[in-house]
């Protein structure tokens, strides 16, 4: 018949099904963590990265010039602790080691305006606005769990053209942004361990865990151990 005579003419091949597995190890980014307890540590870190360490006096600070030297070499980082630790302090220290090698111009910045006042800077939407076309500029961003995910997206866009970003905030311990609350679509409590983060922050992450904020360590103690628990839905009774 025509019908088979057409499928007569048409053309076969040897169909190879080859394995589609990757045997190739592919790594996740991981964060070079640097807790500010561990000073052995921190002269590692620097060792790896040829830098050498000042020494460091058995005195409760001793440590915060090397952790500046590290985070301004490094030309990003994310600085993360609880209330009281002394992360705005630690920004005034670095901005002055940054001061020492480079004059460009340093933007603080939140996303409130109370925030923003604290450290001296302009909220996140008056800095993407002014400077939204300005090249190699650093920015300080003070509480930074508190930004929805699109105003990140905003601020990443400036690492293509040059800038630094020093992400400081306590994600563990305060509430985050209520704009990405609304489904399950985005997890912002994994924002600390995102790619985007570690990315915009040259994966180097500073831990500040000891207490400057007046002398009660006690109550230090008691909310700073409440973080362990702050994922546990158990723990909730309504």
């Amino acid at each position: 018949s025509a019908a088979s005579d057409v499928y007569k003419r048409l053309p076969f091949w040897e169909v190879i099904r080859e394995s589609k597995e990757c045997k190739e190890h592919i790594e996740s980014w991981k964060w070079t963590v640097v807790h500010e307890t561990d000073r052995d540590a921190l002269c590692d870190v620097m060792d790896e990265r040829d830098m050498i360490p000042e020494a460091m006096a058995d005195t409760r600070d001793a440590h915060l010039p090397n952790l500046a030297r590290l985070a301004a070499e490094n030309r990003s980082a994310c600085l993360i602790g609880p209330g009281g630790v002394g992360k705005s302090t630690f920004l005034q220290l670095l901005e002055a080691e940054i001061r020492l090698t480079s004059d460009r111009a340093i933007i603080k910045m939140a996303l409130t305006h109370r925030a923003a006042r604290l450290v001296g800077g302009v909220t996140i939407a008056h800095a993407l606005n002014k400077y939204k076309g300005a090249r190699d500029k650093i920015a300080f961003v003070s509480e930074f769990g508190q930004l929805p995910l699109d105003m990140l997206r905003k601020l990443a866009r400036w690492k293509k053209v040059g800038w630094d970003f020093y992400f400081e905030g306590d994600p563990r311990g305060q509430l985050l942004s209520i704009y990405d609350r609304w489904g399950a679509d985005v997890d912002m409590t994994r924002l600390e361990h995102s790619s985007l983060m570690m990315s915009l922050c040259n994966f180097l992450k500073i831990e500040m865990q000891i207490y400057r904020r007046g002398e009660d360590q006690e109550l230090f103690e008691y909310y700073f151990n409440l973080y362990q628990y702050v994922d546990d839905l158990s723990l909730i009774h309504i």
